[in-house]
């Protein structure tokens, strides 16, 4: 005779939790017998294969609609479902890389940041092409420049304490009809970089003349204001303040 298993057994053999065993089987997607005296599922070791191959599918998140008679498809029916399921889960790596490449991105720049000196502004070119403004108020119209999680970016124009708002943008982004460009990476102008801090709802609450104060006293002329968003923390006091990755155009003074 066959040596007959318990669920519990083949679920530790494997690490599948028993009531996942139990749906498949209640299901139809595998077939346990049941032991006359109590109704206990005993599995052999051909339905200890049936779980395991469908774990191996479910691990993949093949519908259950397409697991229903799993064994009743025929090669060219399960050729195609491992064909979907490869497009499907290479798409989602692609997605995956992306966001790994936005983590490692963020670290550096908190990274930087959080080593920066008070009184040190390292010079750097700022890394998007331009700063656009969105015709429409709704955010859902401005889906094509929030594919990338760093788009929101904060400018003040040269001698202007009054802030605006936009998105930055590179020549691979489409732009969207309506939308207004504010600002234009020019090779030729001079930035250093700065932590930018703005209280939330009150960005003339800042900490934007102090800098200016210290690279005035280190000798220089000072223009536009280019802020790109980091993150947003609250105070004890429950105030919000919206953090920013910041350049300066500076130039040297007579």
């Amino acid at each position: 005779m066959k040596r007959l298993y318990s669920i519990g057994e083949v679920s530790e053999l494997l690490d599948i939790p028993r009531s996942t065993i139990r749906y498949w089987d209640a299901e139809g997607l595998i077939h346990a017998a049941r032991e006359e005296e109590n109704g206990y599922r005993l599995f052999d070791i051909d339905a200890i294969f049936q779980v395991y191959d469908i774990n191996f599918y479910r691990k993949l998140d093949i519908p259950m609609k397409q697991m229903k008679n799993l064994y009743s498809k025929s090669l060219n029916e399960m050729y195609d479902i491992l064909a979907e399921t490869e497009q499907r889960l290479d798409h989602e790596k692609k997605i995956l890389e992306q966001k790994h490449k936005e983590v490692l991105s963020r670290k550096k720049q908190l990274k930087e940041m959080i080593d920066s000196e008070p009184d040190k502004f390292p010079e750097e070119e700022i890394p998007f092409q331009k700063i656009v403004v969105a015709a429409s108020d709704d955010l859902l119209y401005s889906k094509e420049y929030l594919k990338n999680y760093s788009s929101f970016v904060i400018y003040f124009p040269e001698n202007n304490q009054n802030s605006i708002y936009g998105f930055c943008t590179d020549e691979h982004t489409k732009e969207l009809p309506g939308s207004q460009t504010i600002w234009q990476n020019d090779p030729a102008k001079k930035y250093v970089r700065f932590l930018l801090k703005v209280e939330v709802n009150n960005t003339k609450n800042n900490n934007l003349s102090e800098v200016k104060d210290r690279l005035q006293k280190q000798g220089y002329r000072l223009g536009q204001t280019i802020g790109q968003y980091l993150l947003t923390h609250t105070t004890k006091e429950k105030i919000s303040f919206e953090y920013y990755r910041a350049w300066i155009e500076v130039s040297e003074g007579k």
